[in-house]
């Protein structure tokens, strides 16, 4: 599974984007933010294991996420308007292939739990 450019560190972003409700340049960019920068690092590394590949590397993404400055993902954009959100679409198939292939994935798996806690769909 390999990732396009601009994806490759996209997932991981929406994700901490809804947890935190900011903007990837304000919470991960930040350098007080080192355990913001280690989730991250370990979603990426657990998606690895998985067979996912990045083309650049986190730090690559976190430099040219501060050059764009702050935005918001369509994610973060859906929750602020009450949309529901494309958790499964995203991440639910990654979760699914952990449990196939055996290859636990804790971290994104603990992301996943506690952002479905913020889809009005799935807290229904």
């Amino acid at each position: 599974m390999r990732t396009e450019r601009g994806q490759d560190f996209g997932v991981v972003a929406l994700y901490l984007q809804l947890i935190t409700g900011r903007p990837v340049r304000e919470k991960v960019c930040s350098s007080y933010t080192s355990q913001t920068r280690q989730l991250a690092a370990n979603m990426m590394r657990e998606a690895g294991q998985l067979g996912v590949s990045y083309r650049v590397t986190l730090e690559w993404r976190l430099q040219v996420a501060e050059q764009v400055g702050e935005h918001k993902t369509s994610m973060l954009q859906d929750l602020d308007a009450g949309r529901p959100l494309e958790l499964e679409a995203i991440v639910g198939t990654v979760l699914e292939i952990s449990r196939l292939v055996g290859v636990p994935a804790p971290t994104i798996e603990g992301v996943y739990g506690l952002t479905r806690l913020l889809d009005p769909i799935s807290a229904a």
